[in-house]
Parts: structure tokens; C-alpha cells; sequence
């Protein structure tokens, strides 16, 4: 239940503060995307777009999750299954953001030199 609420938080967060300008803090942060402002810019709207839709598949699926874990009783501390799928969800989808945002910037790259 705490990794619904996280995520719903992150959600929010990516949707009413997404950086606007390259900084050392806060948002897609790799060499690639801090090459320039429209690289950065690429970057951020694409990770986000993409972590948030994923997020959101993910909230249904940790809420089937637990509607199944209550019919049988399980639970993080009785069932450790039940937690470690949870966080590989949720770990899935920052992988799957990132590859996606990586692929973006490739060709993004590939296209302003050819």
C-alpha cells in the first residue's frame, strides 16, 4: 500500500513540477540529456510521459495485487512474495522509462546530425 502511495506522488510531482531547465537536482539526468536545452527538454517530457503511464498501469495491477492478497490473507509481513512483486513492478517501470527515454535520445541525436 506504501508503494500505491509513493507512486501516486511521484505522479503528481512529474505533473505539476516537471524541470524546465538543465540542473544538478531534479529530473532526466544522464550525459546524453544535459547535452543541450532541446536534448534536456526531450528527455524529461519523454521519461515523464512514460513513467507516469506505466505508474498508473502499475497502481491497477498492485491494486488487483492486493484485492487477491486479501481474499487470502496475504501480506508484506507473512508473505514476502507479495512485496517483492510489488517493488519489481515498480522497478520495471523506471527500467521501461528509461530504456524508452534512451531510445528517444539516440535518435534524436541520430537525426540532428544526418
Amino acid at each position: 500500500m506504501l508503494l500505491i502511495i509513493v507512486q501516486c506522488l511521484l505522479i503528481v510531482l512529474l505533473k505539476k513540477f516537471p524541470p524546465k531547465k538543465i540542473n544538478p537536482l531534479y529530473g532526466y539526468r544522464t550525459s546524453r540529456s544535459m547535452k543541450s536545452e532541446s536534448h534536456w527538454q526531450l528527455a524529461n517530457s519523454t521519461f515523464n510521459r512514460c513513467f507516469i503511464r506505466l505508474n498508473l498501469l502499475c497502481i491497477v495491477l498492485e491494486g488487483m495485487l492486493l484485492m487477491v492478497a486479501c481474499q487470502f490473507n496475504y501480506t508484506a509481513t507473512n508473505h514476502p512474495f507479495y512485496g517483492l512483486l510489488s517493488l519489481a513492478l515498480l522497478f520495471s517501470t523506471l527500467i521501461a522509462s528509461i530504456i524508452k527515454t534512451e531510445i528517444a535520445l539516440r535518435k534524436f541525436d541520430f537525426n540532428s546530425t544526418h
